[in-house]
């Protein structure tokens, strides 16, 4: 190494420069590619373009309701976009909303970072692996958009550590009222960073009670005003959030075989890296594990002590959590990518005099980082065609039409289109496609019963005359559910009364049912979808 360099080198890895350029290049793929294949986004970007104005537009007002006093929590996100909806185009506001869900949370995790570490350093580009998780491919909109938040939050109250109490508690009081208003586990991820944060970068076993006095006084401040909102949201909204139709609440857990699977716990724990299929990811995360590794095992990148218990301490609540509370699904994919981005915002670097294994580490980062903005690029292409389909059928259907949306079982095909599955999903991959029509419905102005409008979530509701023909929220029935009893989705009880067309998805995977079949004149598709006229 030449004089020098090892200086020059320093200034270079310590500039905002090469952070900036992996978040603008990790864009690449939000900004090039017009419909990326996400499972509830686009229902999300349904909701927030309903709620910023068509809802009032015929025929979608004789259809729909904006209810704001039905959702206690949730609706943050809701509520600023769809006043940006009113001011700008929605195409604009698409863009937004996309980086917001997919950068969002690695680029605060690297604020948070920056923060502690008061540098910028290569190991903040590695985040950007997270950008593309389990989570964000399943669009999980105001979730990514809550985990930001938090650790944005986190770090601007980094520097008031050491403030008074009682100023902490209202500092800690107001982002926790913000967050449960954009999620409640953007609040549980707060408690835990918060928790991590007063435990301190290198917490010591304690000798005495009086050794836990300050860290327990900081923990008991956070705890107190994160458990305040949460208590007057169950106590005072006339709609809280986890409480089904019939009024119960519910927490389903795995069976016991089940909780104990090595499988199911490992697939848990490394969703925060997979997005269509497991095994290209885990190659490409790879060299990244490899050289954290060795730069923990030569000391060049050490952790900040009570981040790295807080992810610990995540990643243990993952693997024995419920599967839903109440409305809330994924419970055992939600905590993984906070424990992630914990370990994210935990890293610290150890300077050395040596300069040449950070360049070795700098360069397998950014090739990392390259390739896996190019597998996001060529899988997202390679669905355009779906979505192409999808819009000619669109536009098929006239103004006021009732469409019924129904998938074709895909777990007989020998192969499957890449980028059609979430490989992180629970048990069996699911499809990215289900909620793909929702934007289309509002743009043409028909009515599809698979709009989300759960009570205390969604200021959304579907108006009486056509309650019977929606559910709050679906996971799209099969095409043999049509004509039978359907607890989760009544209305394709009455599907040939109540629908005009019947819109099929995956429909390259298999034939509808004969008896399906009898009812229907086709009208469009070969491929992903399909649009039937059904005969009365």
């Amino acid at each position: 190494m030449p004089d020098g360099a090892p200086g020059g080198w320093r200034r270079i890895a310590s500039s905002p420069a090469p952070i900036l350029a992996a978040i603008l290049a990790s864009a690449i793929p939000i900004l090039s590619i017009a419909h990326p294949p996400v499972l509830d986004y686009p229902n999300h970007l349904a909701r927030i373009w309903l709620l910023s104005g068509k809802v009032n537009e015929p025929p979608l007002s004789a259809m729909y309701a904006a209810d704001w006093s039905q959702a206690s929590t949730n609706i943050a996100v809701d509520f600023v976009a769809s006043s940006l909806a009113r001011i700008m185009p929605i195409g604009a506001l698409n863009l937004l909303l996309q980086l917001a869900m997919f950068l969002g949370p690695p680029v605060a995790a690297i604020l948070l970072n920056r923060a502690l570490c008061r540098t910028w350093h290569i190991w903040q580009a590695a985040t950007l692996f997270l950008a593309w998780s389990t989570t964000a491919i399943a669009g999980f909109l105001n979730f990514q958009i809550g985990l930001a938040a938090a650790l944005i939050c986190a770090a601007l109250l980094l520097p008031t550590g050491v403030a008074p109490a009682r100023r902490m508690f209202a500092l800690h009081l107001a982002s926790a009222a913000l967050l449960l208003l954009i999620h409640p586990f953007a609040l549980l991820f707060y408690a835990a960073l918060g928790s991590g944060l007063a435990l301190g970068d290198r917490p010591a076993m304690p000798r005495s009670v009086r050794d836990l006095a300050l860290p327990g006084r900081k923990v008991a401040v956070l705890a107190l005003a994160c458990i305040a909102p949460l208590a007057a949201l169950f106590l005072f909204a006339p709609t809280p959030p986890g409480v089904h139709a019939n009024g119960t609440s519910a927490i389903l857990w795995s069976s016991p075989s089940k909780m104990i699977d090595p499988l199911r716990i490992g697939k848990a724990l490394v969703s925060p890296i997979l997005t269509y299929r497991a095994m290209t990811d885990i190659l490409l995360f790879l060299p990244l594990a490899i050289c954290l590794g060795w730069a923990v095992a030569s000391r060049r990148v050490r952790f900040h002590g009570g981040l790295l218990i807080a992810g610990i301490a995540l990643a243990a609540l993952a693997c024995i959590a419920p599967e839903e509370v109440g409305d809330a699904s994924w419970i055992q994919r939600r905590l993984p990518p906070m424990a992630f981005l914990t370990f994210a915002a935990a890293i610290m670097p150890v300077q050395r005099q040596r300069v040449r294994a950070d360049i070795i580490i700098a360069a397998v980062i950014t090739a990392t980082i390259l390739l896996r903005i190019a597998w996001v690029e060529r899988v997202w292409t390679d669905r355009q065609g779906d979505f192409a389909q999808l819009g000619e059928a669109a536009k098929r259907i006239p103004t006021g039409a009732a469409v019924i949306v129904v998938r074709l079982d895909w777990t007989g095909a020998a192969q499957f289109p890449l980028g059609r599955l979430i490989a992180g999903s629970p048990g069996a991959p699911i499809e990215t496609g289900r909620h793909a029509i929702a934007p289309f419905a509002v743009q043409r102005g028909f009515f599809i019963p698979t709009h989300f409008t759960v009570p205390g979530q969604q200021p959304l509701s579907v108006r009486p005359a056509w309650r019977s023909r929606s559910v709050y929220v679906t996971s799209i029935p099969y095409a043999s559910h049509l004509g039978t009893r359907n607890l989760k989705e009544p209305y394709v009880r009455n599907w040939r009364a109540d629908f005009d067309y019947l819109l099929v998805i995956n429909a390259d995977m298999g034939e509808l049912p004969a008896r399906v079949i009898s009812h229907v004149t086709p009208l469009t598709g070969q491929g992903f979808a399909r649009l039937y006229r059904i005969r009365k």
